[in-house]
């Protein structure tokens, strides 16, 4: 009982990040994507909030129903999906366009900057405290603001 409190506990937390990730409240995980050096790593938002929500469905079910009828239902669902995984990614890159759906503040950050000075914004980002990465969260034109002044620090 305790093991399935904290697992729906974590998976409603996971999808309301998710959410904040996809609406542009939370900027954490997309920020996190610009770091690594060479190309950047392809991010979904909408692939996560859709693998969240349905763990916490899935989940949710088994307060609801009889377990055993809950894990054959996960069997009918995961088999198939495990067989067509070849045309899922498949799909997935085809319209990835689709997949990669992010906040407006993603593409204007795309606009504005470069791939290096990106990284340099996801590396300052880091070292800001967790309250005030709270407040550029919420409020997109301080985060601007901030922007602006890590761009005017690191021009050569």
């Amino acid at each position: 009982m305790i093991l399935l409190l904290s697992l729906t506990i974590i998976t409603f937390a996971m999808t309301v990040r998710a959410l904040f990730v996809v609406v542009g409240g939370y900027k954490d995980p997309l920020l996190a994507t610009f770091e690594q050096y060479g190309e950047e790593q392809i991010f979904s938002p909408i692939l996560m909030l859709i693998a969240w929500s349905a763990s916490f469905v899935y989940i949710v079910l088994y307060w609801y129903i009889d377990p055993a009828v809950v894990f054959g239902i996960g069997l009918l669902i995961l088999i198939p999906l495990a067989g067509s995984f070849h045309f899922i990614v498949a799909f997935v890159r085809k319209y990835d366009h689709i997949m990669r759906m992010y906040p407006r503040w993603y593409y204007q950050l795309i606009q504005m900057t470069d791939r290096e000075e990106r990284r340099r914004i996801a590396y300052m980002w880091l070292f800001l405290p967790p309250s005030t990465r709270m407040i550029y969260n919420s409020n997109n034109t301080l985060f601007w603001q901030w922007v602006e002044q890590v761009l005017m620090t690191v021009a050569q």
